[in-house]
């Protein structure tokens, strides 16, 4: 990878110095931009040059270290040497015996040396703003210093107030050290974008880990791997715990954009202010507590990639409208900025609400909705695709390590008799707690049923779950055990574990209920639509349902 494949950029308040930079930076073959700024303006200048492309920012002194403290981003501070120093010394020596001395924030140790070594008086000004500097030189110069050694800028300042100054230039080894630096990190983050998008938001899942073999989740891999290859805006809908941020992760590798960032953000997990900041960034002194030199939000960190907006039915009036504009306009806007930033990201988002019954309701923008929903695609509920429980389970209980664990031949029977209505999240958190207790065992019926009973009479979402009965319910809701549908003494009574195990008769059948149960789903209620998907009879369909549900 050539030298000239990369953009660097020098930005400093010193004239002399960027002519050195520029110089040593042509003779070895670096694409080197010269920006002057002061001091107060290198920061937001800087940012705007990386937002632009600039793989490394260069700065001379304390510039430099500003920029390295504020942005947080690729800079390289060029440093000055001892020896560099000295030079500089020596030269102020040959004007005067009474010299002063800039430094950035912290004055180093062993000026005391050097002044004893070259028999001068050394009088040292910290300073971390320019205002500071002016300040600094004026004393200085009002105390009797007859010269000031520092960067471009401090001697312009001394020699407004009719005194000389000294500028101390970097020696070509400092140069050198600072050019093999920037190379290094430009090439490093060179690789990095070609592998994870330059931010270290990676997206950790695909289509080949949205498990199951059920006629549903076929069909939602089908249709993903088709949004995937879109630039278009996707909504993703589902209940907590059916996996709406995996589907995100494995929309985005499935794109064009699989090798730039993914950022993802619970929209409901903050309040308004925050996560507004947080989306579009800040500019320095935007509100109490902003980090000196602003901060860049999450669009910005996305830029290239995909930025996936978790229960985005969640946000406030206010934001949708700014979301809105981010979306019809590709531009945003810093918080307390005045400048509009093009971004190229595309958005996913999700949301548990039913967002077109929010849009009725008035709570969210119908334009916005739009917008985000051009794509759609639902996450099933895990009691409409319990064809597939048997494949979870084997692959959650390996995700625990616990792959020699068995689970005893009766859980299939309870657990596809359950609504689930924390879905795979509480399957998951099932599993968890059976693993943890079983100790040295590899498998505890009894144990699995009493956490399984724990579990259901604990549940706080299944009373909202009841009054829509599962078709594979085939006992009557019992009033001492009000969620769970599986006799019970039957489990106890029991010498022979098999005979619970699910015949082929109930397999098959609890299979057929769930497909039809899905396609009905799929059209809303409506048996003719349902029968013609099935290719059956709807007189068929409607034995089938009675049949069911006895």
């Amino acid at each position: 990878m050539s030298k000239r494949d990369f953009r660097f950029a020098f930005v400093s308040n010193s004239q002399i110095i960027a002519q050195r930079v520029l110089e040593y930076a042509t003779a070895c073959g670096m694409c080197m931009e010269i920006h002057l700024a002061t001091m107060e303006s290198a920061v937001p200048v800087a940012r705007k040059l990386l937002d632009e492309g600039v793989d490394v920012i260069l700065g001379g002194g304390g510039t430099g270290k500003l920029m390295r403290q504020c942005l947080h981003r690729p800079v390289v501070t060029i440093e000055r040497s001892h020896l560099d120093l000295l030079r500089a010394l020596m030269d102020a020596r040959k004007i005067t015996e009474h010299i002063a001395i800039t430094y950035y924030d912290i004055i180093p140790e062993g000026l005391d040396m050097l002044a004893e070594l070259l028999h001068v008086r050394l009088q040292p000004i910290s300073f971390t703003t320019t205002q500071d500097l002016i300040t600094g030189i004026t004393h200085a110069i009002a105390h009797g210093a007859g010269c000031i050694v520092g960067g471009g800028i401090c001697v312009e300042i001394a020699k407004a107030q009719g005194s000389p100054g000294v500028v101390c230039l970097p020696g070509r080894e400092n140069l050198q050290r600072a050019m093999e630096e920037a190379l290094n990190i430009a090439e490093g983050l060179r690789q990095e974008r070609t592998r994870t998008g330059g931010t270290g938001f990676v997206a950790r899942h695909t289509l080949k880990d949205i498990l199951g073999e059920s006629a549903i989740m076929q069909e939602l891999r089908r249709k993903a791997a088709i949004f995937a290859s879109s630039e278009a805006a996707v909504f993703i809908h589902g209940e907590t715990g059916t996996g709406k941020e995996l589907l995100a992760h494995a929309v985005h590798c499935a794109s064009t954009r699989r090798h730039k960032p993914f950022v993802a953000i619970n929209c409901a997990a903050m309040p308004e202010h925050l996560l507004e900041s947080e989306l579009f960034g800040y500019e320095e002194g935007a509100f109490t507590g902003a980090k000196r030199g602003g901060k860049d939000g999450l669009f910005l960190l996305a830029q290239g990639g995909t930025i996936f907006l978790d229960e985005v039915g969640d946000i406030s009036p206010a934001l949708q409208i700014r979301l809105l504009r981010v979306l019809e306009a590709r531009e945003i806007l810093r918080v307390g900025g005045n400048t509009l930033i093009p971004i190229d990201v595309r958005i996913i988002s999700a949301s548990l609400k039913n967002l077109a019954a929010e849009v009725r309701q008035g709570n969210f923008r119908s334009d916005l909705y739009y917008r985000l929903a051009t794509l759609r695609l639902q996450c099933p509920a895990l009691r409409d695709r319990l064809e597939d429980m048997a494949v979870l389970c084997a692959h959650l209980l390996h995700r625990l390590g616990a792959k020699h664990i068995k689970l005893p031949p009766q859980a299939l029977r309870i657990v596809l008799r359950y609504r689930w209505p924390g879905n795979i999240r509480e399957l998951e958190a099932l599993l968890r707690r059976y693993v943890l207790l079983l100790e040295e065992k590899d498998m505890d019926a009894g144990l699995f049923t009493y956490l399984f009973d724990e579990m259901v009479k604990e549940s706080p979402l299944a009373e909202q779950k009841k009054q829509s009965a599962s078709p594979l319910q085939v006992e009557e809701l019992t009033e001492g055990c009000s969620h769970l549908h599986y006799d019970n003494t039957a489990l106890q009574k029991t010498s022979d574990p098999t005979a619970l195990f699910p015949s082929l008769k109930e397999r098959t059948r609890a299979f057929e209920a769930a497909c039809i149960q899905q396609t009905l789903t799929r059209t809303h209620g409506d048996k003719l639509k349902a029968a013609a998907l099935l290719k059956i009879g709807a007189n068929t369909l409607w034995r089938k349902l009675k049949y069911i549900e006895e």
